[in-house]
C-alpha cells in the first residue's frame, strides 16, 4: 500500500455551461498558451509563495476531435522534482483554472507515460482530446475509434462527437482570438487559510485505489473502501472493521463487501440510490454508532459542513439526475478557496496517487454522503 494525499479525476459525461476556443492553426494560439502559462505560473507561486523554487517544466495543449485547443495542462518542477499542476480550461465560464495539484506529475505526464490508467501502449503518444469536465480522450484502435482514458472504453468518434459539438450548438461563445481572457485571472491562487482537511488524512498509508483492489472500473466500492478505511484505521474505530485481517487483505474484505451490498456491475458501475444504503447495511450489524447523511445535491455549503465535522463524503458525479449510473464516485476529504472567490474540493479519486483540487461548478451534477462513525 502506498502513501495517498493531494488526488481526483473524475469521470462522467458532462453539460457544458459555454464554451470557449482557439483553433491550433489560429495565430492567437501561441498567445493563449503564453498567457496560460503565465495564469498557471503565477497561481502555483501566489499560492505557494513567491519564494518557492517552481519552474514550468512543460505544457501540454489538449484538442477537440477538430484538433483545435481545448485546454492547457501546465506541469511544474519543485525542487527539480515533479510540482504539481494547473488544468487551464478554454471551454469552461468563469475562473479557467478547474484543476491542480501541489505535488506529483501532471494529468497529461500521467496520460503520456501510461502509468496507472487502462490505455494502450501503442497511443499513449497522440493527442489527448479534452471535451469538458473529465471527458478525455486518446485515439482509438481504429481510425474510426477514440479511446476513454479512464476506462479504457472505445466509443465511436462520430458519436463522440456529435454529442460534444450538440452541447456548444447550445451555448455557443465567440472565439479567443488573443489570451487577455485568459489573464484576466493572472492574480488568482488558493488562499491558504480557507485550506481544510479532515482529521488524520493523508498522514501515513490511508488511500487505495481501484487498480490495487479489482481489475475493473468499481469506483463506487473503492470510495466506500476508502470512508471505511479512514474511519477504521485513520481515526481508531475499530469497530467498523471487525477482523483480524491488515493491510491489503483488510481492504480487500472491506472492499468486496461494499461491492456486494451496492450491488456493483464491473461493467455498468453503482446506482446512486445504491450507496447510502450499502454504508447502513455495511455499519449496523457491527454497531449502532454511526450516522450517514444525504447532503443537499450541488450545495457547496453542505458538503464544507459535513467536512468541517471531519467526516469524508462519499461524492458522486454525474452528467444528469436522469443518468445515475454514469459518472464517477471519489472521496472528498477537504476544500479550499482562491483569492478570487471559486469554490475547490479536496479528493482522491481511486485512480491517482497524489490529490488534487477540483473546481466545485465545474461539474453539472454532484452528491454526496455524509459518513460519521463514532465510538462504541
Amino acid at each position: 500500500m502506498k502513501k495517498r494525499f493531494f488526488s481526483v479525476f473524475i469521470a462522467a459525461l458532462m453539460l457544458m455551461s459555454s464554451f470557449v476556443y482557439a483553433s491550433a492553426t489560429d495565430e492567437g494560439s501561441t498567445s493563449l498558451q503564453s498567457a496560460s502559462e503565465e495564469v498557471a505560473l503565477s497561481f502555483m507561486r501566489n499560492s505557494l509563495g513567491k519564494e518557492t523554487d517552481i519552474e514550468i517544466q512543460n505544457t501540454t495543449p489538449f484538442y477537440d476531435l477538430d484538433g483545435k485547443v481545448t485546454a492547457y495542462c501546465v506541469s511544474f518542477l519543485r525542487d527539480s522534482k515533479p510540482g504539481g499542476y494547473v488544468l487551464i480550461s478554454l471551454i469552461t465560464s468563469g475562473d479557467p483554472i478547474v484543476e491542480f495539484s501541489f505535488e506529483g506529475p501532471s494529468i497529461a505526464d500521467v496520460i503520456q507515460e501510461d502509468s496507472i490508467m487502462n490505455i494502450s501502449r501503442s497511443n499513449a503518444d497522440t493527442p489527448i482530446y479534452y471535451l469538458g469536465p473529465e471527458m478525455l480522450f486518446l485515439q482509438g484502435s481504429k481510425s474510426t475509434t477514440v479511446e476513454d482514458v479512464i476506462t479504457g472504453e472505445e466509443h465511436q468518434k462520430e458519436v463522440v462527437n456529435a454529442m460534444y459539438k450538440d452541447q456548444l450548438a447550445k451555448t455557443p461563445m465567440p472565439a479567443y482570438s488573443n489570451g487577455e481572457g485568459i489573464l484576466d485571472w493572472a492574480d488568482s491562487n488558493i488562499n491558504s487559510s480557507s485550506i481544510y482537511k479532515i482529521t488524520g488524512f493523508g498522514n501515513g498509508s490511508d488511500y487505495w485505489l481501484m487498480d490495487e483492489l479489482s481489475d475493473g472500473s468499481v469506483c463506487a466500492p473503492t470510495a466506500a473502501t476508502n470512508v471505511i478505511w479512514y474511519w477504521g484505521v485513520q481515526r481508531g474505530r475499530d469497530w467498523v472493521l471487525n477482523s483480524s485481517a491488515t493491510g491489503y487483505n483488510l481492504a480487500s474484505i472491506i472492499f468486496n463487501q461494499m461491492k456486494r451490498k451496492m450491488w456493483t456491475s464491473t461493467s455498468l458501475g453503482t446506482l446512486d440510490s445504491a450507496v447510502r444504503g450499502a454504508y447502513v447495511n455495511y455499519l449496523e450489524p457491527k454497531g449502532k454508532n454511526y450516522n450517514t447523511k444525504i447532503l443537499t445535491q450541488n450545495s457547496y455549503s453542505s458538503f464544507v459542513a459535513a467536512l468541517n465535522d471531519n467526516c469524508p463524503v462519499h461524492t458522486m458525479l454525474r452528467p444528469s439526475s436522469s443518468i445515475t449510473a454514469v459518472g464517477h464516485d471519489v472521496m472528498t476529504f477537504g476544500y479550499g478557496k482562491s483569492k478570487t472567490g471559486t469554490n475547490y474540493l479536496f479528493v482522491m479519486d481511486g485512480w491517482f496517487d497524489y490529490g488534487r483540487f477540483v473546481k466545485f461548478s465545474y461539474y453539472p451534477i454532484i452528491k454526496g454522503v455524509k459518513v460519521w462513525v463514532g465510538e462504541l
